[in-house]
C-alpha cells in the first residue's frame, strides 16, 4: 500500500471528522491518526456509525454485511479498510472528492446535527 495513498485518504477522512464534529484547525492537527478517533473526537457510537455510511457513500458503494467495527477506529485504519477491501476506482474516486464536496454530502444530512 503506498504510503502517500493512505495519507490522502486519511486527509478526506479528517476532513469528513472535522465538518462532522465542527472542529477547528487546531483540534484537527491534535488528533492522532494511530489512536482511537471516538474518543479523540467525542463521537457516540451513532455518530460513528454516521461516518461509517457516509464514507461508504462518498466511495458509491454500500455498507458491507460485516465489518470489524475495531478496524475502522483509527485515521490509519479507515485508510488501511478503503485501501485494503476496495478495488483502485472506488480509492481513486474517494481521493477525487474536493473539501466543498465533502462538505456538501455531509450538509445533507440532517440527522448529524441532531446526533
Amino acid at each position: 500500500m503506498s504510503t502517500a495513498t493512505k495519507t490522502q485518504i486519511g486527509e478526506k477522512i479528517i476532513l469528513m471528522v472535522k465538518e462532522m464534529q465542527g472542529l477547528t484547525d487546531e483540534e484537527v492537527k491534535a488528533i492522532s491518526w494511530d489512536k482511537n478517533l471516538m474518543e479523540q473526537v467525542g463521537f457516540d457510537s451513532l455518530r460513528a456509525f454516521g461516518m461509517v455510511t457516509s464514507l461508504h457513500e462518498m466511495m458509491g458503494v454500500e455498507l458491507p454485511d460485516e465489518m470489524d467495527p475495531n478496524s475502522v477506529m483509527s485515521i490509519d485504519g479507515i485508510s488501511e479498510y478503503v485501501i485494503n477491501n476496495y478495488d483502485q476506482n472506488v480509492v481513486n474516486s474517494v481521493l477525487a472528492k474536493s473539501e466543498d464536496e465533502i462538505k456538501e454530502m455531509l450538509s445533507g444530512d440532517d440527522d448529524f446535527d441532531d446526533l
